[in-house]
Order: structure tokens, then C-alpha cells, then sequence
């Protein structure tokens, strides 16, 4: 029996991680992107505590390349579609691994693993709301990484300079409207990305 038989996902998490390196490829970052987006954090007030607090205890160069990625492209539908199909893969092992051994089939861990990866891997509705989807990542990451979870009002100071450092408009965000997005987005949808895994998707380099 091979491992996508016996419900190993060694694999998939493997492929994970490669899938998510491959996000990065074909993107370049302009000459003095750097400079624009931290010139862009110190000019607003809403930034100040993520300068003086989070930002000296994250890795803060890869941090602002992910936000000015996600700014600058449509990496937000890429992260939407890529937890779509990470999610059928795993249920497919799963399920081969059921059809084939009774134990697992009639297993109550088994059977509530599927129901969680069901919700966790749920993306009806997603990407409507601009940059919902990747703020939950880099808030999860920067409270992770600093133990200071970031107000609406930080993140949309983060996406504002990204916009700066990717040489789009520097518009404001509405971050009340993407505070509501954030608060209905988690209340419909399980987001179940630990602090770790959002490091990995922010600070992994491509290969």
C-alpha cells in the first residue's frame, strides 16, 4: 500500500510548501521598493506602533515584500485558489485511505478530520473582499511573530505602503470596511492557519 493509499500526507505537505515557494516566481520587486514602503509607514500615524513594536521582531524585509506581492498582483486569488485545490488533494488521501482500510473508514477522528478539513478548506465567497483573505495571514503572522496582534488600522498602513512600494496609487484603505470584512470573514469560515504556518507562507524564499 503506497502513502497515498495508507492516508500519509507527508507528501502533500510537501507539495504545500512547494506550491506556496511557486507563488513568488516571475514576481520582482522594483529598484527602492524597500525605501518607498518604509518611507510610506513612517509618514502614517496608524504605523507607529508597527514600526516601533512588531515590525523590529519580524522579518520585516520579506514581511514588506509580501504585502507589496500582494498589492502589486493578484497573488490574493492565487492564495484563494491554492487552499481550494490543497484542500481536495488532502480529502482525496483521506478518502483513498478509507475506501481501502475499514478501520479508518469507521473511525470517529477520521470522520470528524474530514468534516474539519471540509470547513477549514472552504472557500465559497472568498476573495470578494479585497485583501481579506491574505490580512488574516499577515495578522496571524505579526502576532505570531511579535505577541502584538495588529489593529485594521495597521493593516491597511501595511497594504498603503505596499501599493507605494509596488508603484500603484497610494489610495487610502477603508479600514473599517476591512475590519467588518476580517470579523464576518472569520465568523463564516474556519481559518485555521496557525502562527507558524503564516510565517511559512510570508518568510519562505523561492527556490
Amino acid at each position: 500500500m503506497n502513502a497515498k493509499d495508507d492516508g500519509n500526507i507527508s507528501p502533500w505537505l510537501e507539495a504545500q510548501k512547494a506550491q506556496i515557494a511557486g507563488l513568488r516566481v516571475g514576481f520582482s520587486l522594483a529598484p527602492g521598493w524597500y525605501g518607498a514602503f518604509e518611507r510610506s509607514l513612517m509618514e502614517d500615524p496608524d504605523a507607529h506602533r508597527l514600526v516601533s513594536q512588531s515590525l523590529p521582531r519580524c522579518k520585516a524585509p520579506l514581511l514588506a515584500a509580501f504585502v507589496t506581492m500582494l498589492a502589486g498582483t493578484d497573488v490574493e486569488n492565487r492564495l484563494v485558489d491554492l487552499k481550494h485545490k490543497r484542500g481536495e488533494a488532502l480529502k482525496r488521501i483521506i478518502r483513498s485511505a478509507a475506501l481501502r482500510n475499514p478501520h479508518i473508514r469507521k473511525d470517529a477522528q477520521a470522520k470528524e478530520f474530514m468534516a474539519r478539513a471540509s470547513q477549514a478548506f472552504d472557500t465559497r465567497r472568498e476573495g470578494l473582499a479585497d485583501y481579506c483573505f491574505a490580512c488574516l495571514i499577515i495578522q496571524r503572522y505579526l502576532e505570531f511573530r511579535s505577541g502584538v496582534k495588529p489593529t485594521a488600522r495597521e493593516l491597511a498602513a501595511l497594504l498603503k505602503a505596499g501599493l507605494s512600494a509596488a508603484g500603484r496609487p497610494a489610495r487610502a484603505i477603508d479600514y473599517d470596511l476591512l475590519r467588518r470584512n476580517l470579523r464576518n470573514y472569520e465568523k463564516r469560515h474556519s481559518f485555521r492557519f496557525s502562527g507558524q504556518q503564516c510565517a511559512a507562507v510570508i518568510e519562505l524564499k523561492p527556490s
